[in-house]
This record gives C-alpha cells, structure tokens and sequence, in this order.
C-alpha cells in the first residue's frame, strides 16, 4: 500500500507509517530483505511514476538514517534515483547521505565501486538535464567535496573539466550551485586543475550587474582562494579585481554575504608578498572614506575591522607597514578612530537584564502572590 501508485489518504498513512516505524520492526525489515524485495518489483515497472520516486527515496531515506551500516546494501537504489535527481525528496536523500555531518566510511567505499561520480557527472553533462537538476548534482557535488570520506573521489581532473565546460549555465539557480560547488572543491590537490576555471571566474566577477546572487559571492569566494594558492603577485593583473571588489562594496553595502567574500579576497591578499601592497595601496583610502561617512552598513562595519586589525598587523607585516607610511589618509585617521576604536572594544557592554515588565499579565509568581 506504501507503494500504491494512487494517492488515497490509506495508502497516504501506510507511506507515513513505513516512513517512522520503530527501531526494532525496521531491523526486522532489513533482516527479511522486504524492503529490498518491494523498491526492487516498484522500479522494475518501467516507467515509475514520479510519486513512487518520492516515496521509494523517503522511504530510503528514513532506513538508511535509521539504521545506517545495515541499510548499505540498498545503495545500489540510489544509482538508479540519480537520474530523478531534480525530485525534491530525491535530491533531500542524496544531500543528507552526502553530507559532511553524515560520515560513514562504507557508504564512501560503495559508491565507489559503483563509480557513483562516474555516474553523477555523467547526469550533469547530459545536455537534456534541467537548470534544476544540474543545480542539485553541483549541490551534491559540494557537499562530497567537504565530506571525509567522499572528497577524494570528487577533487579530480574528470570533475573539474565538467565544472568548467558548464560555465555560464545562464540560470541563476543553477550558475550558484554551480560556483558554489567550483568553490567547495578548490584546494591544493585542484589548484593546478583550476586556471581554466580560474580564467573564467576573471571574466565573470567584472561584468556590471544590478543584483547580487548567490553565484557572485562563491566566485568572489573562489578568487579568494586561489590567489592564497597561486601566491603570485601579478594575480589577475590585467581585471583590475581591487577596483572591481571596491566598485561592489559600494554598490552593495549591506550584502552580507557578498561583503564577506570580498574581505576574504582581501586578507588573503595580505599573505601575498607584492599582491600586499598593491591591494592595501587600492583598499585602505576607500576604507578610510567609508569609516568617515559614518554610515552603518555591513561594508563600513567590516572596514572599520580590518583597520583596526591592520594596525596591529603593521607591526609584525613589514610589507603592510611601509605600504600603509605611504598613505596619507591612514595617519589621518588614527586619533579620529582608531585609538577610539580600541577603547571601545576594551569597554565592557551589556549588564544585567532589566526586570521584566508586567503588562496587566500575571505571571506565575504574582499568581503565586495572590493565592497565599
């Protein structure tokens, strides 16, 4: 009934019951192979209706979680989901076994042997595949790339091309995952593999844009990234990046997320002997600029920061101390903030919780009160 191909409210509670039976009946479940016989007589009637789909991954699902090393044997189930992969429920059970919080070294082994990436990458470069459906694959991708036990089998050459032969997917959704996961795999085992990804994120941070989406951000966050791994200080010279991230601050003040990746870009410019200077000769006025205007945004809360921080770090930064004594600005600013900056800090904040305001409520204790 849990597999009817009909949507009755009876076969609907015999789905829900299956989905949250106990521990011990779903044991007994595994034991006998009854749930192995079942999904297996379901997908052999070809085609499967799209409501059995979502029932057969939640139903996967709901074994799988709750009783992890007996359930790998149905592994070979989820090979046949991957091409369903746009389901919701599919891509929750794909992104939930995949997860870097879900770590069980036999599910990794198995999917393996079966060329699980073989066969994800495969679903990702079918030119039929929807926005949707290579969204998810990039946010599976993802989330093997940081998983202990998946990650090795996901930072290679085969992965990186595919990555970069999609390169703009020209769908918002989809070209977010899509940065999202190129930024996921970046590390030092891909950084070689990467330059023609590397070429084309140049290419797509600079050109205008009146909104900021998810796609952005990781490109700005890949950038970060790579310039800490190339180290080299003619890093996308010819793009002109501190003028452009200094363009989207301005531009977008308050995006958080976008306004973090950018100060990742920029610390990480600090470790870059020659990249330094050039980065805090372009930053440290506009920063200084922002700090003056006194205007509360995400940028000018991260500037003041990283002001604060660089007086520090000019002690012990040779490099950032003779490029910050060239900018007159910076000595300008001292006694207005900087000096200020640190004594707030160093001041306590809070106290205790005022008392609680009545109301015309009555609370238990004035209850309490009334009843002695």
């Amino acid at each position: 009934m849990a597999f009817a191909k009909d949507n009755d409210a009876l076969n609907m509670k015999a789905f829900v019951l299956l989905c949250n039976i106990s521990p011990a009946l779903r044991e007994e479940f595994l034991k006998q192979d009854r749930i192995f016989i079942k999904i297996t007589k379901v997908i052999n009637q070809k085609p499967v209706p799209e409501i059995l789909i979502s029932r057969i991954a939640a139903v996967l699902q709901s074994f799988i979680f709750g009783h992890p090393r007996a359930s790998t044997y149905m592994i070979g189930f989820l090979l046949f989901l991957i091409e369903h992969i746009e389901n919701q429920c599919v891509f929750d059970l794909f992104s939930s076994i995949t997860s870097p919080s879900f770590q069980i070294k036999e599910f990794a082994e198995i999917f393996a042997q079966l060329k699980f990436e073989e066969t994800i990458i495969k679903e990702l470069e079918d030119p039929n595949s929807s926005p949707e459906k290579r969204a998810h694959i990039c946010y599976i991708i993802r989330n093997c790339s940081k998983n202990l036990y998946f990650s090795k089998y996901f930072h290679s050459q085969v992965v990186v091309d595919a990555l970069c032969d999609l390169i703009p997917l020209n769908n918002v959704y989809a070209d977010g995952h899509l940065w999202q996961a190129i930024s996921a795999i970046c590390d030092e085992t891909t950084q070689e593999m990467m330059e023609g990804i590397l070429f084309k994120a140049f290419q797509f941070v600079i050109i205008p844009t009146h909104d900021v989406h998810m796609a952005l951000t990781c490109a700005w966050d890949f950038i970060g990234k790579m310039l800490l791994l190339v180290g080299d200080e003619r890093f996308g010279e010819s793009f002109q990046l501190p003028n452009v991230a200094i363009n989207l601050l301005v531009q977008f003040p308050n995006n958080s997320n976008l306004v973090g990746a950018l100060f990742r870009y920029i610390r990480n410019a600090l470790k870059i002997p020659g990249y330094c200077t050039k980065v805090l000769t372009a930053f440290v006025p506009f920063m200084i600029t922002a700090i003056s205007e006194n205007e509360k945004t995400a940028a000018s809360a991260s500037c003041r920061m990283f002001i604060g921080d660089l007086t520090v770090l000019r002690r012990i930064h040779p490099e950032a101390n003779k490029a910050i004594k060239n900018i007159d600005l910076f000595h300008n600013i001292k006694d207005d903030f900087v000096d200020h900056y640190f004594e707030c800090l160093s001041e306590s904040y809070g106290g205790e919780a005022p008392p609680p305001q009545n109301n015309g409520v009555i609370t238990l204790q004035n209850l309490m009160r009334i009843t002695d």
